[in-house]
């Protein structure tokens, strides 16, 4: 598709155009895709699609003022992350949506870090990581 439709398209025709996308996609309900899918059992898959589009519309930024009820899901999570790692009460965290995110923002943490406790500048630092690692530290460190 090159440009906007001039008109909405009814049900139909979006659940198909759906369907053709996914055509060439990996079966991984076949145990096909190792990796990049986040599937259970369809119970637990049931639930959290319904959690999904319950709050999906809501914007955690609201979570102080607007939908304290994202912000009390976020603290919930993270909390139980922190004292798994042993460090509920000294720690801190919130959530991302993906690992991008997630390692640029540990890498800004780290920087951040070394800034306070060590002087590091701009453009000083060093990430030491293998050639599989994720893409998305390269991202992150040319931020640094």
């Amino acid at each position: 598709m090159d440009s906007m439709p001039e008109q909405g398209w009814g049900r139909e025709r979006i659940d198909a155009a759906l369907e053709a996308f996914a055509q060439g996609d990996s079966r991984w309900r076949e145990g096909r895709v190792p990796l990049y899918v986040f599937g259970g059992e369809a119970q637990a898959q049931e639930v959290g699609r319904d959690a999904f589009f319950r709050f999906f519309t809501e914007n955690a930024l609201g979570g102080k003022r607007a939908f304290p009820s994202l912000r009390r899901m976020e603290d919930d999570v993270v909390g139980i992350g922190l004292g798994l790692f042993g460090a509920a009460g000294t720690g801190a965290g919130f959530m991302t949506s993906g690992g991008s995110e997630s390692l640029f923002l540990g890498v800004r943490a780290a920087r951040e870090h070394a800034r306070r406790t060590r002087g590091l500048r701009r453009g000083q630092g060093n990430v030491v990581l293998p050639d599989t690692a994720h893409p998305g530290f390269s991202k992150a460190t040319q931020c640094m």
